[in-house]
């Protein structure tokens, strides 16, 4: 598997939660909503997303700007002007 989207209506979230494993075997490439009013909705807090990515050593990138996210700081920053990222493994299987 080369690409991973999730499109699950407001629980990209928790998918993402049962999906801990997947990346670790294979490093699919990842798209998902992240919005800050679901996040709340779910009780998941905006740092899990970036948490993900350092965890499984990806890159990841707001998808309407192409703009790298390096730390949480700019996290929030890109969560004001994007709703989906993208996240893309630093090595490749």
């Amino acid at each position: 598997m080369s690409l991973l989207k999730i499109d699950v209506q407001r629980a990209g979230e928790g998918f993402l939660l049962g999906a801990e494993r997947l990346p670790g075997r294979c490093h699919p490439c990842v798209v998902t909503e992240w919005h800050e009013p679901y996040l709340r909705e779910f009780g998941m807090r905006p740092s899990y997303l970036f948490n993900f990515a350092h965890q499984f050593d990806y890159h990841l990138f707001g998808v309407s700007n192409g703009v790298s996210v390096g730390d949480l700081a700019a996290l929030r920053v890109q969560m004001i002007y994007n709703a989906n990222f993208v996240l893309v493994p630093k090595t490749q299987c």
